[in-house]
């Protein structure tokens, strides 16, 4: 405990003393050095069962006296996802997403539309997207993905510009109804859908790979598959093989730039590669937190 005060020129007494007590918590090292002094003759035999038994009930208690004293910090609140247009069309967007537990906040001007998406417990706000409001700027701040399900192409272009521009919020994805109009979307950054041309993609993948379509739809049997840009230091330039992650967690790919990697054992993941991994939702959640 002693040694441990010096924590106090940084953190205050409650996590001094915390600190103190799991440090003191040392079986192993405490075992060995009374066993060499009992060989020594330093020691007798009922003075080396003593400082084992003071060892193990210091093990034993000094856990549950640091959770006391420092409880777990409350879990931050995930950064939402926006989706522009709480009609049908983004309550059953919303509905699907929240079934994966992902947060969701839908936008709108129409009042209705927004009664609707509150009376299915949603996180709303009344405003025009392309426009400066308040409670939409502190959400658009705070996230990091935006759809946006406008059928008319301009007002979606303007919203994804004004969004791109002031947010710099880098996954936006716009519903296109012309398919012409796609390049131009595609030019500001943002991705593009049209269900014309996306039926039938969806439709072949169905085809030729039912059970990865099944992968990406399937919400009832506690597998996640998402995708994770790794930014902890402990992840990098190390070979996966030897990386601590959770074992019910699949890595599928991993995309660097505009190269798409497939990984071995001996990969090495670098600053800003986005990871696609598969697993249960606790391990998928987890590696989130380890890697992001």
């Amino acid at each position: 405990m002693l040694p441990a005060l010096i924590y106090r020129l940084n953190f205050d007494w409650r996590k001094t003393l915390g600190a103190g007590i799991l440090t003191s918590a040392r079986l192993s090292l405490i075992i060995a050095a009374s066993g060499i002094c009992l060989r020594l003759g330093v020691i007798t035999e009922p003075v080396n069962a003593a400082i084992i038994l003071v060892a193990i009930i210091t093990v034993m208690v000094a856990p549950t006296l640091f959770l006391r004293l420092i409880p777990e910090e409350e879990r931050e609140e995930p950064s939402p996802i926006i989706i522009v247009d709480a009609g049908p069309l983004g309550l059953r967007i919303a509905e699907q997403l929240r079934s994966h537990n992902d947060r969701v906040v839908l936008m709108d001007a129409k009042e209705e539309h927004i009664v609707q998406a509150r009376e299915r417990g949603f996180e709303t706000v009344q405003a025009s997207v392309d426009r400066y409001h308040a409670e939409a700027d502190s959400y658009l701040n705070e996230a990091e993905r935006l759809v946006c399900l406008h059928s008319d192409v301009e007002k979606n272009y303007r919203v994804c510009k004004y969004v791109r521009s002031n947010y710099g919020i880098d996954h936006v994805v716009a519903r296109v109804t012309v398919p012409r109009a796609l390049p131009r979307f595609t030019r500001l950054g943002v991705t593009p859908m049209n269900a014309a041309t996306d039926q039938a993609v969806l439709l072949a993948m169905l085809i030729r790979n039912p059970t990865a379509y099944e992968l990406l739809t399937r919400v009832d049997d506690d597998r996640e598959i998402c995708e994770v840009v790794v930014k902890d230091s402990g992840y990098l330039n190390r070979p996966l093989q030897i990386l601590d992650l959770p074992k019910d967690l699949a890595i599928l790919a991993i995309r660097r730039d505009n190269e798409l990697i497939v990984p071995r054992g001996h990969t090495r993941l670098e600053p800003g590669d986005q990871v696609t991994v598969m697993g249960s939702y606790d391990c998928v959640e987890k590696s989130r937190k380890l890697m992001g």
